[in-house]
């Protein structure tokens, strides 16, 4: 039996208006180090300093993706 195209998935920051179905829209501290290749104490320390918006919910806290993109993007710096 043949198998079935797989359907290709856009990898990276997504556009607030293209997330991909797959990807969930609130991260884990964990899941939010490693989809922005940071690590964990560096996420806590943006949470703890309210450098990016966050949720409580119970004792876990989550990321809004896009919360987290708009922080990454208010980083970088212009190239020379």
């Amino acid at each position: 039996m043949p198998k079935k195209p797989v359907k290709a998935v856009e990898v990276g920051f997504a556009s607030p208006t293209r997330i991909a179905v797959t990807e969930p829209r609130y991260l884990t501290i964990k899941a939010a180090a490693a989809y922005a290749s940071m690590t964990v104490w560096f996420v806590r320390e943006l949470i703890w300093g309210r450098k990016v918006a966050f949720a409580r919910l119970g004792n876990r806290y989550v990321i809004d993706r896009l919360d987290l993109e708009q922080f990454i993007e208010a980083q970088k710096v212009g190239a020379r």
